[in-house]
């Protein structure tokens, strides 16, 4: 570690630091450090970065916003970089955009642009890499509707490019996520001149949905489960049990995770200083100076409950750093 670390000191663009503490870069505020920690400012910096970090054989991580992460008390052996984003660039309505171009800011600028097509993002935490790579969206629609082709660095430390079709989207998920070490650097999304009045009307509703059904302001890691894909079959054992479904659920063909939850009782459980949110039974909060151990607990119990009860098998939504695996 200590001479990748000097060699990486030597590139131009690029902030170094040792044992950088995690909880202050996500939005869980959880965490211990990481052994390097690296904010990358010019982009021709990362390929060189990716080239120390193989040879030395250095485990790392591409820090978005840091949401949807949990990081274990003890911290990652390995190094975390932070890539700081290019400007954006619009042509017609063509967007090329950086990866870690927060989502929000995209939303915002594409709609001082004339630009419609992103209202199912509004209020999605993070960056737009990473909200491609887990093709984030709400209301029934994600990132594989606005995405034209994705530029990354592949397995080689080569530039790539892929069309939408190639992504292999699928609900909250892409090809990215099967292979760790491809890191997405920008992407093309394509929207639309549409109404822009009702678009802004539209976005601010759906913030302020969230704001008021969410743990808004309070630290978390967003959902915490992927919802379930509703099937007639899953339906039918629910009712078998006594559960019967919105019709809502139907149209949207998901089972909301939060909605069993809260059916089970376990809104605003906790363990020491993590705890089931009041306001969304798929969020756990951290309440002030929660580790990630009470939290694993927590989501320990939730899919405990779920599968004895139910019989289903929730799957988080979040991602784990530095934990031992089981």
């Amino acid at each position: 570690m200590d001479r990748a670390y000097k060699q990486l000191k030597k590139i131009s663009g690029l902030s170094v630091s040792q044992n950088e503490p995690l909880k202050d870069h996500t939005t869980f505020q959880i965490g211990g450090p990481a052994s390097l920690y690296l904010e990358v400012r010019e982009p021709q910096a990362l390929p060189e970065v990716l080239k120390i970090l193989r040879t030395e054989k250095i485990n790392y991580l591409i820090l978005g916003g840091g949401s949807n992460l949990l990081v274990s008390d003890q911290g990652f052996k390995g190094a975390v970089i932070k890539k700081f984003p290019r400007p954006l660039s619009i042509s017609g309505t063509a967007v090329t955009v950086d990866a870690s171009y927060s989502l929000a800011g995209l939303i915002m600028a594409t709609l001082d642009s004339r630009l419609t097509g992103l209202e199912f993002a509004a209020g999605v935490p993070g960056t737009v890499g990473g909200a491609i790579k887990g093709n984030a969206g709400t209301y029934g629609e994600a990132m594989d509707k606005v995405v034209k082709t994705v530029s990354y660095i592949n397995s080689d430390l080569q530039p790539a490019i892929l069309e939408n079709s190639g992504c292999c989207f699928a609900y909250r998920h892409s090809i990215f996520k099967e292979h760790d070490n491809w890191l997405i650097t920008d992407s093309v999304i394509k929207l639309e001149q549409g109404n822009i009045e009702a678009s802004r009307r539209l976005i601010e509703e759906r913030i302020g949905y969230r704001m008021r059904t969410q743990p808004y302001g309070k630290p978390s890691a967003g959902c915490t489960f992927k919802n379930i894909i509703y099937t007639e079959s899953l339906a039918a054992k629910l009712k078998n049990l006594g559960w019967e479904l919105p019709e809502k659920f139907k149209k949207y063909k998901k089972i909301p995770a939060a909605w069993l939850i809260e059916n089970l009782d376990l809104k605003g459980r906790a363990i020491g200083q993590a705890k089931i949110a009041d306001e969304h039974a798929n969020y756990i909060i951290n309440l002030g100076g929660a580790t990630a151990d009470q939290v694993v607990q927590l989501i320990s119990l939730i899919k405990m409950k779920v599968r004895d009860e139910l019989g289903i098998q929730l799957e988080e939504e979040i991602r784990y750093l530095g934990f031992e695996p089981s």
